[in-house]
């Protein structure tokens, strides 16, 4: 029980100072949600409703299609809340960190 709770508490710690440092988008809708990748590791594509023009300090990151990783802790976590927004037609705010296209940067951080 006390390493659920420490492995919780590291999660939210995580989470919070990432927060801090990371510049969001204002909100927007999500169109859709792709699943891609191998058997042994999965990722999700986002797809918003519009292009989102992103802060200089995270680079150049634009488009409407972005990656999410699932294979971590964090990245199920946005996954559930992506799924969330998307059943209650609402927008999030995302924060995203360049990656290896400029069209296609992968998502560091959600707000619902």
């Amino acid at each position: 029980m006390i390493k659920v709770m420490m492995k919780l508490i590291l999660i939210v710690v995580s989470l919070s100072s990432a927060a801090s440092l990371a510049a969001w988008t204002s909100p927007i809708e999500i169109s859709e949600i792709v699943a891609e990748g191998s058997d042994t590791g999965s990722a999700f594509i986002i797809i918003f409703s519009s292009t989102i023009g992103v802060d200089p300090a995270v680079g150049t990151c634009s488009g409407v299609y972005h990656y999410l990783n699932a294979s971590t802790e964090k990245g199920k976590m946005m996954y559930s809340m992506f799924l969330t927004a998307k059943t209650a037609d609402k927008p999030v705010k995302v924060s995203l960190i360049q990656g290896g296209s400029v069209d296609r940067c992968e998502i560091s951080g959600a707000r619902y």
